[in-house]
């Protein structure tokens, strides 16, 4: 085409183009405060931090963390296998981004068409142009590429963008390889900003494909976080990097839980779970030595409510992947207190699973009561809670316990 595409991506020769698919700027690394003072501070070793991969979390993923896949690699099995199932196709972005960065070196606005006749660039253009349609390394997208080069060839042709006396020797030609040779050095600069835009076109794809393939997304050196917020994110890589981990906020503690499950960090997802079992554990039994009821640290009493008893409880009852250690406190606490107008109000807010739990544990605790006190009759077969068991279970609405 004889003007300049106005679609057609900014490029620079020296740039890096994948910038202009990744819709972000570069991230900084991520930056942990700590004392030099301290003798034993736990420093990776800088073969640990060859590879930067990008941690992308928050809203519509717009914040980004710089960390180190080999320090990664060391904490997690499963993000070491993810990067390993994801090394060809990570070369075979790297040859693609290579393609791309060296065409950026002959299309507009970095090549105005005057500049390249005047250079002769398309001694240089043509061999990637051809290398894009023998061996782009991505074959899904080899069909687009060879149409799209067969079109602009052809729309060359049709504008008379060839070589002196060469124009019914090009019509005729049938071979795109030697047809593209008759095609002048201005219609042979078309067809490279053509192409060039394609091929980022196709890399945004990828892009976007990668939130749906967590290998994908590793091969383009990326971890893709929906959901989850950037504090949560850096606590988790403050202790990858330095072996420290302070958190006294209880949902703080309970999403640091859940991101380095996730994320396979088996030793700081033990050290989360035993935090949060260890202290709404002892917060319920040392309320019911004070005469503080269950369903009061739940927010539903009069007494003093419990943030971090209430953070295990609403988990537990609604989310369907709190571990088993959580949901075995919840469900012995809740069948061993017996408290019918408690249950009243968590039952509809429960899913399941756990529901089904909590009436099995219910009716067992009741029945070993009943043969451990056989004459007393606060405990009687009619009890409230015995008409659940076969209650139909409604999914959870939103959970209403109070904060501490």
């Amino acid at each position: 085409m004889d003007q300049q595409s106005l679609s057609t991506p900014s490029a620079t020769p020296s740039g890096d183009s994948t910038k202009e698919a990744i819709s972000y700027e570069p991230p900084s690394p991520i930056v942990i405060s700590s004392s030099s003072s301290e003798p034993d501070e736990f420093k990776p070793h800088q073969m640990l931090m060859q590879t930067p991969i990008t941690i992308e979390c928050g809203k519509n993923l717009s914040e980004k963390l710089t960390v180190h896949e080999e320090l990664l690699c060391c904490h997690s099995r499963l993000l070491e296998q993810r990067f390993f199932a994801a090394k060809d196709m990570r070369q075979q972005y790297e040859q693609a981004k290579t393609l791309r960065d060296q065409m950026a070196a002959y299309v507009f606005p970095e090549v105005t068409k005057v500049q390249f006749e005047a250079r002769s660039c398309e001694k240089r253009a043509l061999p990637l142009i051809i290398r894009a349609y023998d061996s782009y390394p991505f074959p899904d997208h080899v069909k687009d590429i060879r149409k799209k080069i067969d079109e602009e060839t052809g729309e060359q042709v049709r504008l008379k963008k060839v070589k002196a006396r060469m124009l019914q020797t090009a019509i005729r030609e049938e071979d795109w390889k030697v047809r593209i040779m008759y095609i002048d050095s201005r219609g042979v600069h078309a067809i490279i900003g053509e192409l060039f835009g394609l091929l980022h076109r196709l890399n945004k794809q990828e892009i976007v494909s990668a939130r749906e393939d967590p290998v994908r997304a590793a091969a383009q050196k990326r971890i893709l976080l929906p959901g989850v917020e950037k504090n949560t994110a850096e606590l988790v890589m403050q202790w990858v990097y330095q072996g420290k981990f302070e958190c006294k906020n209880p949902q703080q503690l309970y999403n640091t839980l859940q991101l380095a499950t996730q994320l396979g960090i088996e030793a700081l997802s033990e050290i989360c779970l035993t935090r949060l079992y260890n202290a709404a554990h002892d917060s319920i039994q040392n309320a019911m030595m004070t005469g503080i009821t269950l369903k009061s640290l739940l927010g539903y009493g009069p007494g003093p409510s419990d943030n971090m008893v209430g953070v295990i409880f609403k988990h537990a009852l609604q989310d369907h992947d709190t571990p088993q250690r959580i949901q075995d406190l919840v469900v012995h606490f809740l069948a061993t207190e017996l408290d019918t107008e408690l249950w009243a109000k968590l039952k509809d807010l429960a899913n399941h699973s756990i529901t089904v739990q909590i009436i099995d544990a219910m009716l067992g605790y009741r029945q070993q009561v009943g043969k451990e006190n056989p004459d007393d009759n606060s405990i009687k077969p009619e009890d409230d809670f015995t008409k659940y068991e076969h209650e139909e279970v409604h999914e959870a609405s939103p959970i209403h316990l109070k904060d501490g």
